[in-house]
């Protein structure tokens, strides 16, 4: 999360969400966990480091205030499982894999800000099965870019953007208030 995400002086034209509308979509990811969540105990939200783990945060916080209870959460870090790892610097991620429970036999909410080739996903269900054997895995995603590479889908996702494949989206969540995050677009 930043402090100020307007503060990014993002130019109009690579704008693709505003804080209304990142509300509205976080609505959406909330309804649909609300819709799959028959018991506190089978399910576990885990966010993949770092993009997607303010993202876990609020949808957790919205599911509480449709369901009254928050979910478990986990945390993990793909970055041993990526596939570019000899292309790419190890990231020095601060958020190393956990979960607040344990996760065999658990129902696993995998969280994503944005779904691109299929690989980030592919490396965290790496991570998550070299951690335990959950009972089911479910992936939801706040933007599908549609250029999967591998055969790995979201099971949800509420924005679609199929442009501009040369720039990638990236996901500024304010800190303070919501309704003050964007998603843009930057070059790679």
């Amino acid at each position: 999360m930043v402090k100020n995400a307007q503060s990014l002086n993002i130019p109009s034209e690579k704008l693709l969400l505003n804080g209304s509308e990142i509300d509205s979509v976080l609505d959406k990811m909330a309804e649909t966990i609300a819709d799959w969540v028959q018991s506190e105990q089978d399910w576990i939200l885990v966010g993949i480091a770092d993009g997607a783990l303010a993202l876990r945060d609020l949808l957790n916080q919205k599911f509480e205030e449709l369901k009254g209870y928050r979910l478990a959460t986990g945390t993990v870090n793909v970055s041993f499982h990526r596939d570019d790892i000899g292309h790419r610097p190890i990231s020095k991620v601060k958020s190393p894999t956990h979960f607040d429970t344990e996760i065999n036999g658990r129902k696993v909410i995998l969280l994503d800000d944005v779904f691109y080739s299929g690989r980030t996903v592919k490396a965290a269900l790496d991570e998550l099965f070299e951690n335990g054997r959950p009972s089911h895995v479910k992936l939801l995603v706040m933007i599908d870019r549609f250029a999967q590479v591998l055969p790995i889908k979201p099971d949800f996702a509420p924005v679609h953007y199929r442009e501009n494949h040369d720039q990638k989206i990236k996901i500024a969540f304010d800190d303070e208030d919501l309704m003050e995050s964007i998603a843009y677009l930057a070059d790679f």
